[in-house]
């Protein structure tokens, strides 16, 4: 069980011992390394779930909870599926899955999803979760909202208790707004432990060599890796944002750092930004403390904020970086735990030598045109840009393919 990290309520977590093990090969500056390997749940935040008209929408929910036409909706009408949304035998994801579009269904099933707001989904899925078979389909009578001057409020209750919803940040728009989306009721971002980045050393083994993946049997062979690095190459996009990239504001606030492109700054400075309260307070317990300190440095001492990257021609520049220890060498416990977890599935002793195989291979690289002004970044080409034909031939040449009738790895 886990307590929700924004109300009071708690949730089962279920976990898989087996874990995925991604590898992603031959990639460049800006393939989307860091995008796989952090978490994203630093990209998750959680804000109360607003409805328009109290009336007005719970009349569409209980018209989506009561809608009698589920069992025709598929277009193979050999496809048979009656059980009702509220039923105990039909799970959430269930319920999120045949009232979201798909080809699967028929036209007028689809159109009649599409007649309902983007609001009211959430809040079936939010009564589906917490439905009782006690209530007898009177759910009406634990979801409520507040009273302001007399009128209805606009956030969800249940049983008097706000409903925190969950969002994704996903980048700016235009107007420096954040763009954020709506995520699925039954979400939970998945723990990672990274465990590669620039350079690795692998090798493709054939299935017999290896027995103790017995659980992977099907597979003709196997793709091992290892990292070859203490430190990892970072480059922090979005530290500039105060609070929002924990990892890089925990790396900076430890000793012993090697860091490129960040400002030093001195005590005045830590001082002024001490003084701006309300932008002090969105950065993360390490960074505070760390500026905290800072304001106490002498004369010719000098440190860096995860905000504040080095400034270049006036502006501060957009290529922050830094080495970060490797998390596997810095979160022992995780380390520990996921190790313990991969000897007992695969029946591997203490004493023998632990090796993951890879799972999945993820192709594809950066393929942006170079901005003006900038060089190359290859003798022959712009690295980060192709024209189709050479790009396609580079993603097929660049794979790490696994064959099983000579098992070699081609990177």
């Amino acid at each position: 069980m886990e307590k929700h990290i924004k109300t009071s309520m708690w949730r089962l977590i279920g976990t898989d011992s087996r874990g995925t093990n991604l590898h992603k090969p031959c990639t460049v500056s800006g393939g989307g390394k860091s995008e796989l390997s952090k978490s994203i749940s630093g990209n998750m935040m959680f804000s109360p779930l607003f409805i328009n008209n109290p009336q007005q929408d719970f009349d569409m929910v209980d018209t989506i909870l009561n809608y009698d036409k589920y069992p025709s909706r598929f277009r193979d009408p050999k496809t048979a599926d009656s059980r009702p949304i509220l039923s105990p035998h039909r799970p959430l994801g269930s319920v999120i899955k045949m009232l979201t579009p798909s080809s699967d269904f028929t036209d007028a099933y689809n159109q009649w999803l599409h007649s309902f707001p983007p609001h009211i989904m959430p809040i079936v899925f939010y009564v589906k979760r917490f439905y009782k078979t006690s209530w007898n389909g009177n759910w009406r009578d634990h979801f409520s909202m507040d009273l302001i001057n007399g009128e209805s409020g606009q956030e969800l209750k249940f049983d008097n208790r706000l409903i925190m919803a969950s969002f994704l940040r996903v980048g700016f728009t235009p107007a420096n707004v954040w763009r954020t989306y709506k995520m699925r009721t039954d979400y939970i971002p998945t723990a990672k432990l990274q465990t590669e980045d620039d350079i690795s050393a692998s090798i493709t083994v054939p299935t017999k060599h290896v027995p103790q993946f017995q659980p992977y049997r099907s597979r003709p062979s196997y793709k091992l890796t290892i990292n070859c690095e203490f430190r990892l190459f970072q480059r922090p996009d979005d530290c500039i944002y105060r609070g929002m990239d924990e990892q890089c504001e925990w790396d900076l606030s430890q000793p012993g750092n090697f860091i490129a492109n960040f400002e030093p700054l001195t005590a005045a400075d830590a001082r002024n930004i001490v003084t701006d309260v309300s932008d002090f307070e969105h950065f993360t317990e390490p960074m505070k403390e760390t500026v905290m300190k800072a304001t106490k440095l002498t004369d010719r001492e000098y440190f860096v904020c995860s905000s504040n990257t080095r400034i270049v021609n006036g502006k501060p520049t957009a290529n922050p970086r830094y080495l970060q220890v490797r998390p596997d060498a810095t979160d022992l416990r995780e380390t520990y735990i996921y190790g313990v977890a991969q000897r007992m599935l695969r029946g591997i002793a203490p004493n023998q030598e632990l090796a993951v195989p890879i799972d999945l291979m993820l192709i594809g690289r950066r393929i942006s045109k170079p901005a003006p002004g900038l060089p190359n970044l290859a003798v022959y080409n712009p690295i980060h840009y192709q024209e189709l034909p050479e790009f396609l031939m580079d993603v097929i040449c660049g794979m790490s393919w696994q064959l099983s009738f000579n098992h070699w790895s081609w990177l």
